[in-house]
């Protein structure tokens, strides 16, 4: 299933080389297509912009899955969305109790800060990258965020998954205000 067409419009620029590869991100993103690089990492909002209740923003995707590749075709807005972080299902169950997945991810956007591979899978994202994946994808796929939870590669002392029930269940205050 692909995302509303509000945030289509926005990731289908994605699908062409970024302008950001020839300027910020020069030298550290790519664009292989063929060896599954290309900006990826979405998935939800499956109704309307209106049904989305919930934003989760996560990191950049890891490396491409071995094999993984792509044409820069409009079919690839719905293979490159797939990619969905197992941790990201505890988060919905929180949030959307006693729902579907499939219900869950109409009113749920999960995007990710940085829409490309990190040069080192796990490794920090230079801040000018961020800056202008954020200004270019991010910006105009945000509203306003209310709830922060910690991504799962976060260090077990912190305990991620509290930060996750602590997010859900403020969520779920908001949605009976």
């Amino acid at each position: 299933m692909l995302p509303t067409n509000s945030l289509r419009s926005v990731l289908l620029t994605s699908l062409a080389p970024c302008a950001n590869f020839g300027a910020a991100c020069s030298g550290y993103a790519r664009w292989q297509l063929d060896r599954g690089h290309l900006p990826r990492s979405y998935i939800g909002a499956w109704a309307t912009l209106e049904d989305v209740r919930l934003m989760i923003v996560t990191a950049e995707p890891g490396e491409p899955s071995d094999g993984e590749s792509y044409s820069g075709a409009l079919d690839d807005l719905m293979t490159a969305s797939q990619e969905f972080p197992q941790e990201s299902t505890q988060i919905l169950d929180v949030c959307w109790p006693n729902s579907t997945m499939d219900v869950q991810l109409r009113k749920t956007w999960i995007t990710a800060a940085v829409l490309c591979s990190a040069r080192i899978s796990g490794k920090s994202i230079p801040l000018r990258i961020e800056n202008a994946c954020g200004e270019m994808y991010l910006a105009p796929q945000l509203r306003s965020p209310d709830f922060v939870a910690q991504h799962p590669s976060a260090r077990p002392v912190t305990r991620p998954q509290d930060s996750w029930n602590e997010a859900g269940h403020a969520f779920q205050a908001w949605l009976r205000r």
